[in-house]
Order: C-alpha cells, then sequence, then structure tokens
C-alpha cells in the first residue's frame, strides 16, 4: 500500500515513474510478489545475515588494515514522525532480533539523549530504533583505502577491461582473460 500511495511523488523513498516498458511491469510484479508477508519474513532473514556478515567483514578489514575512512562505531538511530510508522516497524524489529540482530526500540527522549541535535524537532519524533552495533563512516575514502592496501598486496586493477574467462587455483585467481572495452561494450 506504501508504494500506490508514493506513485507519482518525487519525494517518495521509492520514485517509481510508470511507463509503458514491459520489463518495468515484470520488475514491479516481482516486486510486489515479495512484499507479502511470508515473503518479508524470509526477506529479513536474508538481510539481516548479509547485514550481520557484511559489518563483521568491514570490521575485520578495518582492524587489520588500519583503515581510516571518518569511520563511527555509535550505532545507528532511526527516528520516526509518524505512529503508524512506528507502529509498523515493531514487527519487523522483533523479527530482526529474532535473526540476531541488536535493535532495540526507543522513545523520544532516548533518541534525543542518543542524538542531542534532535532536541529541536522532539515533539515531532514518535520513537525511534537503535542498531548500536552499526557503523557508518566516508563511503569514498574507504574504498580509496582499500584499493590502495590491495595495491600494496600485489592487485592490479584493470580498468575499462571485459573479463571473458576466469581460472582458480585453490582460493586464489590464477589467470584472466580479457580485451578493452570498446565503445560498444
Amino acid at each position: 500500500m506504501k508504494v500506490l500511495k508514493w506513485l507519482g511523488k518525487e519525494g517518495a523513498p521509492l520514485l517509481f515513474r510508470l511507463r509503458a516498458d514491459v520489463r518495468q511491469w515484470i520488475w514491479g510484479l516481482s516486486f510486489l510478489r515479495e512484499c507479502t508477508p511470508a515473503r518479508t519474513r524470509h526477506n529479513i532473514k536474508q538481510i539481516v545475515n548479509l547485514g550481520l556478515y557484511s559489518r563483521s567483514t568491514l570490521q575485520r578489514l578495518r582492524r587489520e588494515l588500519s583503515l581510516e575512512y571518518e569511520q563511527r562505531t555509535q550505532g545507528i538511530l532511526h527516528f520516526y514522525t509518524s505512529e503508524s510508522e512506528f507502529a509498523q516497524a515493531q514487527e519487523p524489529a522483533r523479527l530482526m532480533r529474532e535473526h540476531g540482530c541488536i535493535l532495540d526500540m526507543k522513545t523520544p527522549d532516548e533518541c534525543v539523549e542518543i542524538e542531542p541535535a534532535l532536541a529541536e524537532c522532539r515533539d515531532r519524533i514518535v520513537g525511534g530504533s537503535m542498531t548500536p552495533e552499526d557503523e557508518s563512516g566516508d563511503a569514498h575514502k574507504f574504498t580509496q583505502e582499500l584499493a590502495l592496501r590491495c595495491r600494496e598486496a600485489g592487485v592490479k586493477f584493470l580498468y575499462n577491461t571485459r573479463i571473458l574467462a576466469v581460472s582458480r587455483v585453490g582460493d586464489q585467481i590464477d589467470a584472466r582473460e580479457g580485451r578493452r572495452r570498446s565503445r560498444r561494450d
């Protein structure tokens, strides 16, 4: 129902412009199929698993490679200004906790305590959710730092190259077959 309310609204979280395009309609129907309660539960589990893996990999890389990218490790707060959206967030939050994500629901006062900059709009906040183990940072700096460490370890980056084949020996890439991209690729 949210998607239908968002149709045609430029500021919508999911901007969807209807066109006479068969691929768009197929994608749209596939998207809607994923919106059933059973698929939502399944997808939440998959997203939590991916997120936990991603976070642990990021933390390991940061530690092992001493990466600096203006990271902030105090968690991530999401706040709600709509009673109905806050109420609707309760069940997904429960499912996320069930699958191993530490996620705490917060009162408006707790949201302001976590992020004092919210004090000026405290009266519009109805609640929030906090994932204390989540992190954020400058993604561009992260990728630049990671690329530098990779180069230092002997990785060669091939830009504008279409990879045609890769062979593997154990867990190492042994060779690649590629060609420079042309304007037609």
